[in-house]
């Protein structure tokens, strides 16, 4: 989320994408977001929970320190949320998504994007897709773990510290505190400081070797887009009609006799 438009993206990927929630996931779209949503600025301040697989940890601290290194950014800011605070901006916009998708009958990763963007008024929600329906990948996620870590050491304790931060006039070195009111500390993060990473992405996406590899639900089975999703708009269709509250927000689906013959044209379909 950038506080300073206010705006939260919000990246929407189905099953068939889904190659974890790991690091190189996180990192990904990040890179993502900054090169294609991002205000340009090159001083950034960003704030985080303490997901240890997905925001603390090395690899993302190498990566903001590659993005001082290939001067991306003069400095970067990177601290965390103290244990027991961690409710900041965010988490207000996911409430939103979820009050939403209670009351709202959604049948593709598509019509959940609409979805998603018709929230506020203000447009606080944005969705940005990871891939299309045919397979089509719109944000790659590289392997940038292995990338990295041929060029820079891992941070010893790094679950301790609560701020770090980068800047270009030592763009290899982090610095580091535990507290606010704590003395600053710093580590030489280059394995050789006369070795830099390249300015360049890691050579392969994950996302895209792993769909290449049949880790796709349409391709191991042999299944068309639109076969696939009507299956899943008629499951979708009967968990609602074995529910009786969704009965006041859907009249149509009110009875067994009146849907059971009529589920393939669906008016909520």
């Amino acid at each position: 989320m950038c506080k300073a438009i206010p705006q939260q993206m919000n990246y929407l990927r189905d099953e068939a994408s889904n190659i974890g929630k790991g690091a190189n996931t996180t990192i990904s779209y990040i890179h993502h977001y900054l090169h294609n949503h991002g205000l340009g600025g090159t001083h950034a301040s960003l704030h985080a929970d303490h997901c240890s697989g997905q925001n603390k940890n090395n690899f993302f601290l190498w990566y903001l320190a590659w993005r001082t290194i290939i001067q991306l950014h003069d400095s970067i800011c990177y601290s965390f949320l103290i244990t027991g605070h961690t409710k900041f901006g965010p988490d207000h916009c996911f409430r939103l998504i979820k009050k939403s998708y209670k009351v709202s009958y959604v049948s593709s990763l598509y019509k959940f994007a609409q979805m998603v963007k018709s929230l506020s008024a203000v447009g606080v929600n944005k969705a940005q897709l990871v891939r299309t329906h045919d397979s089509q990948v719109i944000v790659p996620v590289y392997n940038w773990s292995a990338f990295l870590q041929r060029y820079f050491v891992k941070v010893p304790n790094i679950k301790k510290f609560q701020y770090f931060r980068f800047s270009k006039v030592e763009p290899s070195r982090l610095y580091f505190r535990q507290y606010s009111t704590s003395p600053e500390q710093s580590l030489q993060l280059l394995k050789n400081p006369a070795i830099l990473p390249p300015a360049v992405l890691p050579p392969s996406s994950i996302l895209q070797d792993y769909l290449k590899k049949g880790g796709s639900i349409c391709s191991t089975r042999s299944i068309s887009s639109a076969s696939l999703e009507w299956k899943i708009s008629l499951l979708q269709h009967r968990e609602r009609k074995q529910n009786s509250s969704f009965k006041s927000f859907h009249p149509a689906l009110c009875g067994e006799k009146s849907c059971k013959s009529k589920v393939p044209h669906c008016t909520y379909r």
